[in-house]
C-alpha cells in the first residue's frame, strides 16, 4: 500500500488529492473510491493508505483505490 497525506478536499465536486509519502505524483482520489472503503470524507491533513490505477476516464493518470485512513 502507498501512504500519503490528503492535500486538497473540493467536496462540492467530490473529490481529493493525495500527496504520496514517496514523493511521486499526487493521486487523485473520487468521493466514490472513499464510500467503497467506508470513508464518509477526508479533510486536509488526514493519513492515508490507498492502491493505485490507471483512470478510466483519463488514460495516462492515476486515482487512489482500496483507500483507508491510518493515525
Amino acid at each position: 500500500m502507498i501512504t500519503g497525506t490528503i492535500v486538497y478536499v473540493n467536496a462540492e465536486k467530490g473529490f481529493s488529492f493525495a500527496a504520496r509519502d514517496d514523493k511521486q505524483a499526487d493521486v487523485f482520489c473520487h468521493s466514490a473510491a472513499l464510500a467503497r472503503s467506508g470513508i464518509e470524507k477526508v479533510q486536509v491533513g488526514d493519513r492515508v493508505e490507498f492502491e493505485i490505477r490507471e483512470s478510466k476516464k483519463r488514460p495516462g493518470k492515476f486515482e487512489a483505490t482500496s483507500v483507508a485512513l491510518i493515525d
